[in-house]
């Protein structure tokens, strides 16, 4: 049995920080610069599209994380198996991010994103559709009533981008746990990848 994981399944792990560490990278300065202050059409176009990148970090969480875990521990790489446990408590941060939104608030994002980023939709105009959210710390997926998505696409008070602002702002207060974890893993991402590798172990506090 070596002793050391597979690069293969190193890089699985290890993807699941790095990923939102490069979301971070790409957003994070228009989304905090007061250069960009006055810009918040432009924010909001960003933040919405960074904070609907949250999600694919809690479905790693409940689904992609324990794959990689059970591979782990089957093969005999138990020191990558508790990091992968201490990966997870990364995601709990995510997650109370996430949290600071409404279940109603995350579909609307979702919605508003996939119209930024896809030029043809069509499951919005489906008799059930699938949502997606995160709440009372699990990431959730629903199938919900033609009628009660757009209503919840619909209801807002005000103009689109005063409500974006609003959302958004939530999730922008570095009190939160997870920003202040991110500042730590941008310094210190190659040492997390060589500490994959080497089979070490690592420790993230929740």
């Amino acid at each position: 049995m070596n002793s050391k994981p597979p690069i293969r399944l190193v890089n699985r792990v290890y993807e699941v920080v790095s990923s939102n560490n490069t979301c971070v990278s790409n957003w994070g300065f228009y989304l905090f610069s007061h250069e960009f202050d006055k810009e918040f059409e432009l924010r909001n176009k960003i933040g919405t599209i960074w904070i609907c990148s949250l999600m694919d970090t809690m479905e790693a969480q409940q689904i992609e994380l324990p794959k990689l875990k059970k591979e782990a521990d089957e093969q005999g790489w138990f020191m990558l198996a508790d990091a992968i446990d201490q990966l997870s408590n990364f995601c709990v941060l995510v997650g109370e991010l996430l949290e600071v939104l409404s279940r109603e608030e995350q579909i609307y994002l979702y919605d508003y994103r996939n119209q930024l980023v896809h030029a043809f939709l069509t499951s919005r105009h489906k008799d059930i559709i699938s949502v997606k959210f995160f709440a009372k710390k699990r990431f959730e997926k629903e199938k919900i009533p033609y009628e009660e998505y757009h209503r919840i696409c619909r209801e807002h008070t005000g103009t689109l981008d005063s409500y974006l602002s609003t959302i958004i702002a939530k999730t922008l207060d570095r009190k939160l746990r997870y920003w202040q974890a991110v500042g730590v893993f941008q310094k210190e991402m190659s040492s997390l990848y060589q500490c994959l590798q080497d089979g070490k172990r690592i420790r993230i506090q929740v």
